[in-house]
């Protein structure tokens, strides 16, 4: 289950547009250059749901070329990590629910930016797919 940060959301009277890899809230537009990876060479924008009421939220997924998957090779490959799936977000941000200790539903890929062969992040909407629950393109 992931922080609830109400020392936070308690001071700002609008709901957040996206929350970040750690659950944490973020009240302006979603940017990859705000994940807190700072070594992130993939930056992925998603749509997930709660398992037990259905609410939607926006969050950021990020992947260091350090790790053993990028999120571009998975999406390309069609094969789908049982464990360390790169899309994985686990538990979705706390909205006071029984679903805050429930996995997350993959729903779409928003936006997904990638640093390779760039130097910089550049969007590549070729990734902008939707998704089923396990994370796999439909």
């Amino acid at each position: 289950m992931k922080a609830d940060y109400t020392d936070i959301k308690l001071r700002i009277v609008f709901d957040p547009e996206w929350y970040d890899c750690n659950g944490t809230p973020r009240y302006g537009p979603f940017a990859p250059e705000m994940s807190p990876n700072i070594y992130a060479n993939e930056v992925v924008l998603m749509e997930i749901g709660c398992q037990n009421c259905n609410e939607r939220f926006l969050v950021e997924v990020n992947q260091r070329r350090s790790e053993s998957k990028s999120i571009s090779a998975m999406l390309d490959s069609g094969k789908w990590p049982i464990f360390c799936n790169p899309l994985e977000y686990g538990d979705p941000p706390r909205h006071d629910c029984v679903g805050d200790t429930m996995s997350s539903v993959y729903i779409k890929i928003v936006e997904f930016w990638a640093k390779r062969p760039f130097k910089e992040l550049k969007r590549i909407p070729k990734y902008e797919i939707t998704l089923d629950q396990k994370g796999q393109e439909l």
